[in-house]
Protein backbone atom coordinates (compact mmCIF):
# COMPACT_ATOMS: atom_id res chain seq x y z
CA UNK A 1 0.00 0.00 0.00
CA UNK A 2 1.36 3.40 -1.03
CA UNK A 3 0.02 6.92 -0.75
CA UNK A 4 -0.69 8.73 -3.99
CA UNK A 5 -2.08 12.22 -4.67
CA UNK A 6 -5.73 12.42 -5.61
CA UNK A 7 -5.99 13.65 -9.23
CA UNK A 8 -8.82 16.00 -8.22
CA UNK A 9 -7.95 17.54 -4.82
CA UNK A 10 -4.23 16.52 -4.54
CA UNK A 11 -4.70 15.11 -1.00
CA UNK A 12 -2.81 11.88 -0.17
CA UNK A 13 -4.90 8.74 -0.49
CA UNK A 14 -4.22 5.02 -0.50
CA UNK A 15 -3.58 3.42 -3.88
CA UNK A 16 -6.00 0.65 -2.79
CA UNK A 17 -8.90 3.08 -2.21
CA UNK A 18 -11.84 3.02 -4.63
CA UNK A 19 -12.45 6.74 -4.20
CA UNK A 20 -10.95 9.79 -2.52
CA UNK A 21 -12.36 10.19 1.04
CA UNK A 22 -11.92 13.97 0.74
CA UNK A 23 -13.55 14.83 -2.62
CA UNK A 24 -15.15 11.53 -3.71
CA UNK A 25 -13.12 11.15 -6.95
CA UNK A 26 -13.49 7.60 -8.30
CA UNK A 27 -10.15 5.80 -8.75
CA UNK A 28 -9.68 3.07 -11.35
CA UNK A 29 -6.70 0.66 -11.45
CA UNK A 30 -5.59 2.32 -14.72
CA UNK A 31 -5.64 5.78 -13.13
CA UNK A 32 -3.62 4.51 -10.10
CA UNK A 33 -1.03 2.95 -12.48
CA UNK A 34 -0.82 6.24 -14.44
CA UNK A 35 -0.29 8.25 -11.23
CA UNK A 36 2.47 5.85 -10.07
CA UNK A 37 4.23 6.02 -13.47
CA UNK A 38 4.17 9.83 -13.45
CA UNK A 39 5.55 9.87 -9.89
CA UNK A 40 8.44 7.51 -10.85
CA UNK A 41 9.30 9.65 -13.87
CA UNK A 42 9.29 12.81 -11.75
CA UNK A 43 11.61 11.19 -9.19
CA UNK A 44 13.91 10.02 -11.98
CA UNK A 45 14.11 13.52 -13.49
CA UNK A 46 14.66 15.02 -10.03
CA UNK A 47 17.60 12.65 -9.48
CA UNK A 48 19.10 13.49 -12.89
CA UNK A 49 18.65 17.20 -12.18
CA UNK A 50 20.48 16.90 -8.85
CA UNK A 51 23.34 15.01 -10.50
CA UNK A 52 23.58 17.66 -13.23
CA UNK A 53 23.78 20.47 -10.66
CA UNK A 54 26.48 18.62 -8.71
CA UNK A 55 28.43 17.95 -11.91
CA UNK A 56 28.27 21.64 -12.87
CA UNK A 57 29.62 22.66 -9.44
CA UNK A 58 32.46 20.12 -9.72
CA UNK A 59 33.40 21.42 -13.18
CA UNK A 60 33.33 25.04 -12.01
CA UNK A 61 35.47 24.17 -8.98
CA UNK A 62 38.02 22.40 -11.18
CA UNK A 63 38.18 25.32 -13.61
CA UNK A 64 38.70 27.74 -10.72
CA UNK A 65 41.45 25.67 -9.12
CA UNK A 66 43.27 25.19 -12.43
CA UNK A 67 43.25 28.90 -13.18
CA UNK A 68 44.53 29.81 -9.70
CA UNK A 69 47.27 27.13 -10.00
CA UNK A 70 48.20 28.55 -13.38
CA UNK A 71 48.40 32.08 -11.97
CA UNK A 72 50.59 30.88 -9.09
CA UNK A 73 52.82 29.00 -11.53
CA UNK A 74 53.15 32.08 -13.77
CA UNK A 75 54.01 34.25 -10.76
CA UNK A 76 56.68 31.82 -9.52
CA UNK A 77 58.14 31.49 -13.02
CA UNK A 78 58.33 35.29 -13.30
CA UNK A 79 60.08 35.62 -9.91
CA UNK A 80 62.63 32.98 -10.97
CA UNK A 81 63.20 34.71 -14.28
CA UNK A 82 63.70 38.15 -12.67
CA UNK A 83 66.17 36.75 -10.11
CA UNK A 84 68.19 34.81 -12.70
CA UNK A 85 68.25 37.75 -15.13
CA UNK A 86 69.47 40.17 -12.44
CA UNK A 87 72.14 37.74 -11.25
CA UNK A 88 73.25 37.00 -14.80
CA UNK A 89 73.80 40.69 -15.55
CA UNK A 90 75.65 41.31 -12.26
CA UNK A 91 77.92 38.25 -12.31
CA UNK A 92 78.66 38.59 -16.02
CA UNK A 93 80.07 42.08 -15.33
CA UNK A 94 82.22 40.64 -12.53
CA UNK A 95 83.57 37.96 -14.87
CA UNK A 96 82.92 35.11 -12.43
CA UNK A 97 80.14 33.40 -14.39
CA UNK A 98 79.68 33.08 -18.12
CA UNK A 99 75.89 32.87 -17.76
CA UNK A 100 73.04 31.95 -15.43
CA UNK A 101 69.88 30.45 -16.88
CA UNK A 102 66.81 28.44 -15.97
CA UNK A 103 67.41 24.83 -17.07
CA UNK A 104 64.02 23.47 -15.97
CA UNK A 105 61.37 24.97 -13.68
CA UNK A 106 63.19 23.35 -10.73
CA UNK A 107 66.82 23.76 -11.88
CA UNK A 108 69.03 26.82 -12.26
CA UNK A 109 72.18 26.41 -14.33
CA UNK A 110 75.37 28.45 -13.91
CA UNK A 111 78.17 28.25 -16.45
CA UNK A 112 81.43 29.11 -14.70
CA UNK A 113 83.95 31.32 -16.49
CA UNK A 114 86.82 30.07 -14.39
CA UNK A 115 87.81 26.59 -13.27
CA UNK A 116 88.55 27.46 -9.69
CA UNK A 117 87.02 27.10 -6.29
CA UNK A 118 86.22 30.81 -5.98
CA UNK A 119 83.68 30.69 -8.83
CA UNK A 120 82.11 27.52 -7.41
CA UNK A 121 82.04 29.06 -3.94
CA UNK A 122 80.30 32.20 -5.20
CA UNK A 123 77.71 30.05 -6.99
CA UNK A 124 77.08 27.92 -3.91
CA UNK A 125 76.72 31.07 -1.77
CA UNK A 126 73.75 32.05 -3.97
CA UNK A 127 71.78 28.91 -3.05
CA UNK A 128 69.58 30.63 -0.40
CA UNK A 129 68.40 33.13 -3.03
CA UNK A 130 67.62 30.31 -5.45
CA UNK A 131 65.73 28.44 -2.71
CA UNK A 132 63.57 31.52 -2.00
CA UNK A 133 62.08 31.40 -5.50
CA UNK A 134 61.62 27.63 -5.54
CA UNK A 135 64.61 26.16 -7.35
CA UNK A 136 65.54 22.68 -6.12
CA UNK A 137 68.78 21.99 -8.03
CA UNK A 138 71.82 24.11 -8.84
CA UNK A 139 73.79 22.81 -11.83
CA UNK A 140 77.33 24.13 -12.18
CA UNK A 141 78.84 23.76 -15.66
CA UNK A 142 82.33 24.65 -16.74
CA UNK A 143 82.73 26.83 -19.82
CA UNK A 144 84.05 24.84 -22.77
CA UNK A 145 83.34 21.49 -21.08
CA UNK A 146 80.48 18.99 -21.01
CA UNK A 147 81.16 18.34 -17.34
CA UNK A 148 78.69 19.53 -14.72
CA UNK A 149 77.90 19.10 -11.02
CA UNK A 150 74.37 19.05 -9.59
CA UNK A 151 73.86 20.41 -6.09
CA UNK A 152 70.59 19.89 -4.24
CA UNK A 153 69.25 23.19 -2.88
CA UNK A 154 68.06 22.69 0.69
Amino acid sequence: MALIPCPECKKKISDNADSCPNCGYQLTPEKVAEIKTKRQQAQKFRGIGCLAVILIFVILYMIGSFSSDSQKSDEIWHRKYVLVKAMDETTFKMGVFDKIEIGTPDRVEITLNMRDRIASGVALDLMPKFKEVGFKVLRLKHKGSDRYEDHKIE
